[in-house]
């Protein structure tokens, strides 16, 4: 990090830590799976993979028999993938404000990830389920 990069974050660390939140977090989480879901549909060629907009706190993002699905109640953020009617994953992400880099740090099962990992561990296995190229 550039010390130009690092006094920018420094000076807006009160913003940053404000929206250290769930909902927040959840908001921009949303918008990369949305992003991502975009690029997989453009890449592929065909619009085959959707993504709903079920609620103002769950998401859905299904291809075929696959579903994955993000949610929140305000208090943590829940995902999970499904095939049919099976459970094929369940996983809980939380947002820590991380005081010595000024930022807010996301954690799946106790691992730190950034947004595209956790959107990558969220719709990963819908779009690209193991043996299917």
């Amino acid at each position: 990090m550039s010390d130009k990069e690092r006094i920018a974050r420094e000076r807006d660390w009160v913003k940053a830590r404000f929206e250290c939140t769930v909902d927040s977090v959840f908001q921009e989480l949303v918008s990369v799976v949305d992003s991502d879901v975009k690029s997989f549909n453009k890449l592929s060629g065909r619009n085959a993979c959707e993504i709903k907009r079920v609620e103002d706190r769950k998401t859905t993002v299904a291809l075929a028999e696959r579903v994955a699905f993000v949610s929140t109640d305000g208090k943590v953020i829940r995902a999970g993938i499904l095939h049919g009617r099976s459970s094929l994953s369940d996983f809980e992400i939380r947002a820590e404000w991380n005081e010595a880099d000024l930022h807010c740090d996301l954690f799946i099962e106790g691992e730190k990830v950034s947004m595209h990992r956790a959107s990558q561990k969220i719709i990963g296995s819908v779009l690209f389920p193991r043996g299917h190229s």
